[in-house]
């Protein structure tokens, strides 16, 4: 079909690219949180628009732009899922906690730049179409993956997606135009009808492009060998965007591989035969099954020795890949449909795993498997659905995900073939049942193990600084006295023997819950805050710091924190050129300021000021200052002596008397 006619049946595609229109003006014309609010409304109404636009498309009955790209069931179906999921992430991105600190406006601009390049991966029936689609949604991806830029694990993440984004790349780029070469053509019906006469001799460069191009939609599926990137990408990311990638680009991979492996290399164009037959002298079904064998084995058996639970569901979803290639061995028409309903219950079943974990960083801050210990007394509603999800990843009866397996293992047991990959997909799904039910028993039937402090100080081992905050949080008869959740994870140990006289200093502790303002406000912070009945907001007065702590209210006024909790120290008044005044910072705040810290209480209360780093201090003396100094001015350690001789409440009493 011509070009200008083509556009007719193109206008989803359209939407999406005029919403990156629409969506860079209103970044140039609006400021502020209006501009970020105004991008996710736009992006939301793009996806609605371009649903309603899909919906309505009429079939064209013929390839569009001079066939390049289907508009047909098949892609419909994909670009449904694409929609779906895409918005589902868009709807809780607001909500997560680790895109506080960056500009969200790029964020969803590039969502929608991936969704485009998606669509074109669902329709591409051109080899030219094939390889940009794929560079489209990897790009998109690239910086998705690493949106979090202050953070190492994202930057991390996002290089090393690039390195083997670009080298699968290459390798794929290489194996079409081998396929080029054999053919003559780019347009895939061109090039099957040219493989299907394709003389002996030259059977050998027409399995190495085939192995060349698996190369590339491997690593958009992350099938074994090519799955390397996919626990460090998924780890490091922004736990929405590992979401995303989970779903979307593997569905997008699958979508363009069963099209494009089923028409080029297969004897018939007719993908609705009873048995799909390759091209003569190619074993394409026994190759696949055993990229299958493999990408399930792996993933499964890796999956098992993970702690973190990003890295978990990363390794589960290269398995599950490894299941979906089970039915691609036999590519006919019940293939294709086993392949597309797994999808669409693995993107349900998916998300909702990755959703509680969002939720369960955001109010906890918990990314470990043993940090959800006792999750299911804390937070029943959050524990019960996770449980459910991960018993249809399982593929346990009655759930979707054990419909979704029966329904892959039928394609090889009614085409009667490849009996050894469906027994050994059925002792890779008894594998994943233990990690997966290793969640579940955390959740459900582990108790959180409780410290004796009477131990602790009596073992000379050094202690991870989680031990310690649960020490601190179960042990200070009702108190928690937290430090801020970044010193704590740049700790690497700090021994017991160490925190002896802070243990001392809280046993007779029982009245007050104390944190002090975190420097990031993200899911730690919101956890450490969420505990507290008093907020210490320790800031120096100089402009940085105040705009720093302007921020964090803001945030915590967000969500529904009482700011009259918040009690306001100002550090180092008077120290030094460049000062605001007492009263500049109280009414920028709006919140008294109950106490003034000389500059020769900078020792003390350096580990726990808002506004700079302490680089003359490690980070284990960071941690132990902090606690032992608070702890210090709540036994009663700080009193001090008035003019006339008489014991008054040091600093903290003070502030609880202006409570």
């Amino acid at each position: 079909m011509p070009n200008i006619q083509s556009l007719t049946y193109f206008i989803p595609e359209l939407i999406l690219m005029a919403a990156v229109v629409v969506m860079v003006l209103v970044d140039v014309f609006f400021t502020g949180r209006d501009r970020s609010r105004a991008i996710w409304l736009v992006s939301l109404v793009t996806l609605a628009v371009a649903g309603i636009a899909l919906a309505m498309t009429p079939e064209p009955g013929d390839a569009i732009f001079y066939g390049a790209l289907a508009v047909d069931p098949y892609s419909r179906f994909f670009k449904g899922l694409f929609l779906l999921a895409t918005a589902i992430i868009i709807i809780i991105s607001p909500y997560t906690r680790q895109l506080d600190n960056t500009p969200r406006n790029e964020y969803y601009l590039f969502l929608m730049v991936v969704m485009f390049g998606l669509f074109l991966m669902a329709s591409a029936l051109d080899l030219i179409i094939v390889y940009l689609s794929i560079e489209i949604v990897s790009i998109g991806s690239f910086i998705l993956a690493g949106f979090l830029k202050n953070d190492r694990l994202s930057s991390e993440s996002s290089l090393k997606y690039v390195i083997y984004g670009a080298l699968s790349s290459g390798i794929m780029l290489y194996g079409l135009s081998l396929l080029f070469g054999l053919a003559g053509s780019t347009n895939i019906f061109d090039v099957q009808a040219a493989l299907s006469t394709l003389p002996e001799k030259a059977h050998l460069t027409l399995i190495v492009a085939l192995l060349l191009i698996l190369a590339g939609f491997g690593y958009k599926i992350s099938m074994a060998p090519f799955h390397f990137w996919t626990p460090d990408v998924y780890q490091g990311a922004p736990t929405t965007i590992t979401a995303f990638l989970s779903v979307a680009p593997k569905a997008a991979g699958f979508a363009l591989a069963l099209r494009f492996l089923g028409i080029a290399f297969g004897a018939s164009p007719d993908l609705n035969l009873g048995v799909w037959q390759p091209v003569d002298g190619l074993a394409f079904g026994t190759l696949i099954a055993v990229f299958s064998g493999l990408t399930m084995t792996v993933g499964n058996l890796i999956a098992i020795q993970q702690s973190s639970v990003k890295r978990m569901l990363a390794y589960s979803s290269i398995a599950h890949a490894g299941t979906m290639l089970m039915a691609a061995t036999i590519l006919n028409a019940q293939a294709f449909s086993a392949i597309m309903f797994y999808l669409a219950v693995y993107l349900f079943m998916n998300l909702g795993a990755f959703l509680v974990a969002i939720f369960v960083h955001n109010h906890y801050g918990y990314d470990e498997i043993d940090d959800w210990t006792g999750l299911g007394f804390r937070a029943p509603l959050v524990a019960i659905p996770m449980g459910i999800f991960l018993f249809s990843l399982t593929g346990l009866p009655p759930t979707a995900g054990f419909i979704g397996k029966v329904y892959i293992f039928s394609v090889l047991v009614e085409a009667d073939k490849f009996w050894w990959l469906a027994i050994l997909g059925v002792l890779n799904s008894v594998v994943s049942l233990y990690y997966y039910m290793r969640v579940i028993k955390v959740m459900f039937l582990d108790v959180e193990p409780k410290f004796s402090i009477a131990d602790l100080c009596a073992s000379p081992e050094q202690l991870e600084p989680q031990v310690i905050a649960r020490a601190l949080a179960e042990h200070s008869s009702g108190v928690r006295v937290l430090s801020r959740p970044e010193h704590l994870a740049e700790a690497d140990s700090i021994t017991a023997a160490s925190c002896t006289g802070v243990f001392a200093n809280l046993l007779p502790l029982n009245e007050h819950v104390i944190a002090d303002g975190p420097t990031r406000y993200d899911g730690g912070g919101r956890a450490v805050l969420a505990l507290s009945d008093v907020c210490l907001l320790i800031v120096q007065p100089v402009v940085p710091c105040v705009r720093n702590a302007v921020r964090i209210l803001a945030s915590l006024r967000d969500d529904g924190f009482n700011l009259d909790r918040v009690k306001l120290v100002l550090n180092r008044v008077g120290r030094g050129a460049g000062h605001l005044s007492v009263s500049d910072v109280t009414s920028t705040l709006g919140i008294p300021a109950l106490v003034c810290l000389p500059d020769d209480w900078e020792t003390a209360s350096g580990a726990i000021n808002l506004g700079e780093p302490l680089a003359t201090h490690s980070p284990k003396s960071k941690v132990r200052l902090g606690i032992q100094e608070i702890a210090k001015h709540l036994h009663g350690a700080d009193s001090e002596t008035d003019d006339k001789g008489a014991s008054k409440p040091g600093l903290i009493g003070r502030i609880f008397a202006g409570a």
